[in-house]
């Protein structure tokens, strides 16, 4: 237990040291550091520690017969390219996304759509894939004044936790736990406040979703149904063992069939 807490200390440090460097950069510069980790990442280290493999395996299963190795080679530095411009959008974020600049920041599409429902005094699930900068599209609906709550993982080090908490709670929202907090779910759902959770807890959002009765839309891309396979995203082992935990909470008759 004393050498994980001194893992975890020296993981937060590193992490903080990051930061601070990210802090005094500016954006132009911060994208030039994200394409040169990139290629160290690609080209230099050796493949079976950047899981390069499984990125390219993953690729070709996506795209069978389409990509040659140089396709792939580009699209997984592009990969890393896109994290690691995301992590500094991240940090510095709390700088620069306020009220009066937002518009020089995002570009909010369907807004008409999204403040209607909003708007409509009924309960609203917000699903995001992991696609973009989704840190930034949640953290933007608290500064409109929409607050939620957000459904994350919490992180095994309880320093970076304690982080990314105040970072994802600094314009309103709410931590809600993905593992415990089922109960904390509902009753945000009964109360008629807003979830936003990524689309690998899309099955939990069906859930959420028939247990207080509000009608739903049932194409494939929105929502899954128990006797049909996942069909845009992976499920791991503890979302499994999550969504079996909620059904049997909420009980077998509240799970639509197909």
């Amino acid at each position: 237990m004393k050498w994980k807490g001194i893992r975890h200390r020296a993981e937060y440090i590193a992490f903080r040291l990051v930061v601070c460097l990210l802090q005094i950069l500016t954006p132009n510069q911060s994208a030039r550091l994200a394409r040169g980790l990139a290629v160290v990442l690609t080209d230099w280290l050796p493949r079976r520690l950047t899981r390069y493999d499984v990125a390219r395996e993953n690729l070709q299963a996506a795209f069978p017969g389409q990509l040659s190795e140089a396709d792939v080679r580009r699209m997984i530095r592009a990969m890393w390219t896109h994290l690691f411009r995301m992590v500094a959008e991240i940090v510095q974020l709390p700088r620069r996304l306020q009220l009066n600049r937002v518009h020089e920041v995002i570009r909010f599409r369907n807004h008409g759509l999204v403040v209607r429902a909003l708007c409509s005094g009924r309960p609203v699930i917000l699903l995001s894939g992991h696609f973009g900068n989704w840190e930034m599209a949640v953290a933007v609906f608290g500064l409109f004044g929409f607050p939620m709550g957000v459904v994350a993982r919490e992180l095994d080090n309880p320093h970076l936790n304690r982080w990314f908490r105040r970072f994802r709670q600094s314009t309103g929202h709410v931590m809600l736990a993905k593992k415990g907090g089922y109960d904390d779910m509902l009753a945000l759902i009964g109360r008629k406040g807003h979830l936003a959770m990524t689309r690998t807890l899309a099955a939990v959002a069906c859930l959420l979703i028939s247990s207080v009765g509000l009608p739903r839309h049932s194409n494939r891309s929105r929502c899954w149904h128990w006797n049909t396979e996942p069909s845009f995203a992976s499920v791991t082992r503890t979302d499994c063992r999550m969504i079996r935990s909620i059904r049997a909470s909420l009980g077998s008759n509240s799970v639509a069939k197909r």
